[in-house]
């Protein structure tokens, strides 16, 4: 379980302290995906970087089964927005980049997951080229199988999909999904997408605008085998369309339970 408490982020420039959001307190349980929604600028990067290890400039306390979070004992992969494929390797590197930054050697058990992932997200044509002659959509496989290489206790993930055109957007959605059914990851995934946020999720926390804040935090909202194209998933969306309006609106607190 990832638990974060009272997680507030900040940085340090001439003008002074500036808050990245406010404090956060909140559990995400092996296995479970929790999609975080908000708009530009409320601090979701932020908070996606500070689980990640890659800001210290932060008050509370992140925890990983109830210990301290330590980079260097849990494997934490963070896909950033913009994939972060490093453009001076193949497609292949890039997905074991990891080990190398960790000194762990690739062995025989390794190769066989990178071609069970390549060939799950169809990069396998491309993993000995560079990323300059991939598609987006092969370079967000690429991104998605080195979070995954791992096997990681935590998926991070911002905004991932943002560079797609709406059916490959939707392609990526699915096997995302599909393949995070089965896994024991704890997964946040940030979007500015209600739809994306709903079909991903099976919690869906919402931040204020401006220095962000927890107002909703929306769970059980869907079964794995939702049809996205449903009745009932677009009454799902149009509810968190409205909660979202009103509590932007009044900066109000909703903690909700089993839409139907």
């Amino acid at each position: 379980m990832l638990e974060l408490n009272n997680v507030r982020a900040y940085y340090v420039d001439a003008a002074g302290i500036h808050m990245a959001f406010e404090p956060v307190s909140l559990q995400v349980s092996a296995g479970e995906i929790c999609t975080v929604l908000g708009p530009s600028g409320c601090g979701k990067t932020s908070l996606m970087r500070t689980i990640a290890g890659l800001n210290n400039c932060f008050d509370g306390a992140i925890l990983i089964n109830g210990k301290v979070l330590n980079s260097q004992s849990e494997i934490i992969s963070y896909i950033p927005s913009g994939n972060g494929i490093l453009k001076y390797k193949t497609v292949k590197e890039n997905i074991l980049f990891p080990y190398k930054i960790r000194n762990i050697p690739v062995d025989k058990e390794t190769i066989f997951r990178l071609h069970f992932l390549a060939g799950y997200f169809n990069i396998e044509n491309v993993l000995d080229k560079y990323p300059a002659v991939a598609t987006e959509a092969e370079l967000l496989g690429a991104a998605l199988a080195r979070g995954f290489i791992m096997e990681p206790d935590i998926l991070l993930m911002d905004d991932p999909f943002c560079g797609l055109e709406p059916c490959s957007r939707e392609t990526a959605q699915k096997k995302l999904k599909h393949i995070l059914s089965d896994s024991s990851t704890a997964t946040l995934l940030v979007t500015n997408n209600i739809e994306e946020a709903i079909f991903l999720g099976n919690r869906v926390i919402v931040f204020s605008p401006g220095t962000g804040r927890i107002i909703a935090d929306i769970t059980a909202l869907h079964s794995m085998d939702e049809d996205r194209h449903s009745s009932r998933f677009y009454k799902l969306v149009s509810i968190v369309e409205q909660l979202i309006k009103r509590d932007w609106r009044h900066g109000g607190y909703e903690k909700i339970q089993n839409i139907s």
